[in-house]
């Protein structure tokens, strides 16, 4: 196999464990903002390197994480106090690597196209952002089962937003046994919801009569987050 060096770049644990399995297939591995774990086996599998341009501008493959950025301008990261600059990964990319990452924005898509880097936006791929729905389905879940007072069956979940994770949320729920309300800006939205059962509501409705029995409110956050808002103000003795 071809040693090819692969740098990730940002992340929380899920970028630790990928290095780990990408060094196992042969892959010369270095991490910079990756969160330290427990080395498997008492042994490292890669290197965690100080950051600098050559690493990036050495590499075959630059790796960023899902999302990659929550302000476009730094990788984000779990790790660490320093950051990367959007700008600096873009200075640093040369012609003939290959940079994958998530939620990629137009600003660094363009700078691939002019370096001749070529790009992988992993929530562009149907089947990646399927099983991320699923999994971010399941982490809300589990922080309203974690936090709630009140039990999934038979409460009643407001879930704001119904694209792909909106979707994969509201049908768990229907499979716990909760009353699931779905509120959608577009029409086309809440008559899909509708056919599946689910009572809907239009964005921001004004009439909240129906908020006096909800339990928990579960927010669609930028197209797959879904964060967990535990809705005591609505709670009734």
């Amino acid at each position: 196999m071809e040693n090819r060096k692969i740098i990730v770049i940002g992340g929380d644990t899920r970028a630790y464990y990928m290095a780990i399995e990408l060094s196992r297939y042969g892959y010369d591995v270095s991490t910079y903002g990756v969160p330290l774990m427990a080395f498997h086996r008492g042994e490292p599998f890669f290197v965690h390197a100080e950051y600098q341009e050559e690493c990036i501008n050495n590499s075959d493959i630059i790796i960023l994480p899902i999302p990659f950025s929550k302000d476009h301008k730094t990788v984000r990261w779990e790790s660490g106090k320093d950051v990367v600059l959007l700008s600096e990964i873009c200075d640093a990319m040369r012609e003939g690597q290959l940079l994958f990452g998530g939620q990629l924005t137009e600003e660094l898509k363009k700078s691939c196209k002019e370096k001749g880097v070529l790009y992988y936006d992993f929530m562009e791929l149907p089947a990646v952002t399927i099983k991320n729905a699923i999994a971010t389905a399941e982490g809300a879940i589990a922080e309203a089962i974690k936090e709630g007072l009140d039990n999934l069956h038979q409460s009643t979940c407001l879930v704001i937003g119904y694209g792909q994770c909106g979707k994969v949320l509201a049908d768990k729920l229907k499979g716990l046994n909760a009353n699931v309300v779905v509120m959608a800006r577009r029409v086309e939205s809440r008559k899909e919801a509708e056919a599946l059962g689910f009572q809907t509501l239009p964005m921001f409705h004004e009439e909240m009569s129906i908020h006096e029995r909800i339990s928990y409110i579960l927010i669609q956050y930028r197209r797959w987050y879904c964060h967990l808002v535990s809705c005591s103000i609505c709670r009734h003795p």
